[in-house]
């Protein structure tokens, strides 16, 4: 009797053991997750020449080039996601900067009591949809790939100011030229995606997207967030 009681002791616990296993394996398994991320945004834009026309006496025109844009974006994204399957998930993505990414220069051809300013600016939006695979590194840790297609609308703009000399110097006049991609692009990427619960999960993922546009030609995003899983 002892023997017996012995081995269904072994059993159950052996059945636990194979519970617990399968949760842990198996976590995330047909979970539907909503997500935020911080993104960093690196473009590379294309070089083409441009020019601003006179805009003080004595100014000149202003040159500049696309390629000297500020490079980097701060953005944050929300996401939507559904992982029927172990090694396969889909998720819709919105991204928006933070701010502009301004880089300003004081210009030398200058004339009293006027200086002259140049302002470079650009910001982008997007939105879309990932497929991501995942592979389980152990219990905690997943190796993710994702390849997915996104709407990108970057936004960009030249500014020349002309400035009264003072203690807080106002524009007097300006002038600016824009420019302005709105693309569809594929775009891939891995990354690693950790679980501090069976709902909680965090994610930093490096995406390349070829934009392709007459303005943005690429862009390398890394991003870092967190997960809830329902």
């Amino acid at each position: 009797q002892q023997d017996s009681q012995h081995q269904v002791g072994k059993v159950n616990q052996k059945n636990i053991a194979n519970q617990v296993k399968n949760k842990t394996t198996q976590r995330g398994v047909g979970t539907v997750s909503i997500g935020a991320d911080y993104v960093m945004g690196y473009f590379r834009f294309k070089g083409t020449e441009h020019n601003l026309g006179e805009i003080i006496l004595g100014g000149g025109d202003y040159t500049f080039d696309t390629k000297e844009f500020e490079s980097k974006s701060q953005s944050v994204a929300f996401s939507f996601g559904w992982r029927p399957f172990k090694y396969l998930g889909i998720e819709a993505y919105y991204l928006t900067s933070l701010k502009k990414s301004k880089s300003d220069n004081f210009l030398s051809n200058t004339y009293y009591p006027e200086f002259e300013t140049a302002e470079q600016e650009f910001s982008y939006q997007s939105y879309g949809v990932d497929v991501l695979g995942y592979f389980p590194l152990n219990d905690y840790i997943e190796f993710i790939a994702s390849i997915g297609v996104g709407k990108y609308d970057v936004e960009g703009d030249v500014t020349i100011s002309a400035r009264n000399v003072g203690i807080a110097p106002n524009i007097i006049r300006s002038q600016s030229q824009s420019f302005e991609d709105s693309v569809t692009a594929y775009r891939i990427g891995g990354g690693f995606h950790l679980w501090l619960s069976r709902h909680i999960s965090m994610r930093i993922m490096g995406r390349w997207t070829n934009l392709g546009g007459k303005f943005a030609d690429y862009v390398t995003e890394v991003s870092a967030g967190i997960r809830y899983h329902f």
